[in-house]
């Protein structure tokens, strides 16, 4: 039988990684196992298909965030469907819970709900025999930490808050793509890169960083410059995620990128030469070594 941490984890971030050590300390008390239970697709894309939603991190970056905390056995993912979204209280306890995933103890959060209409709750577990452990909220200067302040903040720049509530730098990943070579011709050739519209990115503006390259075993202080590059285009500009990285000279087309944002240095600025747009450029970079 399984002790599962439930819930839908975006970024992993502090507030999720006290509940999976809650769930840590429920395994080793009653010797269960320890299994965080999430959802993808994330329920909001499926409830509300028509609104936005940029999330902190793939899938794929969950699981191996959830496994690297050491913290649990495993992950199992829910495939979260409109059916789903449909299931009764009851059938999500006794179908979800107890039959296919063996739980007899769930460690949530406050004001946990389930099943459809959200008719769930913790007093229901109980009365179907389901033991649940309850962690208060998560609190970082007197306020809840939550992905939705996580996404707030990485939207309003404040790359550095953001990084500390998720224990980690923010990091985006996407595939190298040919651009039209505008940071070759101005002296800082930068890797052009595909952004994923699901996922969520820093304000616009230049940012120190480093950068993970496929099939390279290090990493590389880079200078990142991520919106519509104004001095060229003004408005009509594509948003473009284009990392410098320093001391590295290769071609990398069509390689993946992990992208990981430290420190915001400015917003994207509109030069009136490209003389001064080289002299920032240079003096941007001087800051990232």
């Amino acid at each position: 039988m399984r002790v599962a941490c439930v819930g839908v984890f975006d970024g992993v971030h502090i507030g999720h990684q006290a509940l999976l050590g809650e769930t840590n300390r429920v395994a080793k008390k009653t010797g269960l196992s320890p299994i965080a239970l999430t959802f993808d697709p994330h329920p909001a894309k499926v409830l509300k298909p028509e609104a936005t939603l940029w999330q902190l991190t793939t899938i794929e970056q969950r699981i191996r965030l959830l496994l690297e905390t050491k913290l649990i056995d495993s992950v199992e993912v829910v495939n979260f469907t409109l059916a789903m979204a449909t299931t009764s209280a009851q059938d999500f306890i006794d179908v979800i819970l107890k039959q296919e995933y063996k739980i007899a103890h769930v460690v949530v959060g406050e004001n946990f709900n389930f099943g459809k209409d959200r008719e769930g709750n913790v007093e229901m577990l109980r009365a179907n025999g389901i033991e649940v452990t309850e962690a208060p909220l998560y609190e970082y200067e007197d306020s809840a930490v939550s992905s939705t302040r996580i996404r707030r903040l990485l939207i309003e720049g404040n790359i550095e808050l953001a990084n500390k509530l998720l224990t980690r730098k923010h990091m985006v990943q996407g595939i190298v793509e040919h651009g039209d070579k505008r940071g070759r011709e101005l002296g800082f050739p930068t890797a052009n890169t595909a952004i994923v519209e699901s996922l969520c990115l820093p304000d616009d503006g230049v940012y120190k960083g480093y950068v993970e390259v496929e099939g390279y075993d290090k990493t590389y202080k880079s200078a990142i410059s991520l919106g519509r590059r104004p001095t060229f285009y003004e408005e009509r500009g594509l948003r473009l995620l284009e990392p410098y990285l320093l001391d590295f000279d290769a071609d990398i087309y069509g390689k993946t990128v992990k992208i990981h944002f430290e420190l915001k240095i400015r917003d994207q600025i509109k030069f009136d030469s490209m003389e001064q747009l080289i002299a920032q450029i240079t003096a941007d970079v001087e800051l990232c070594k």
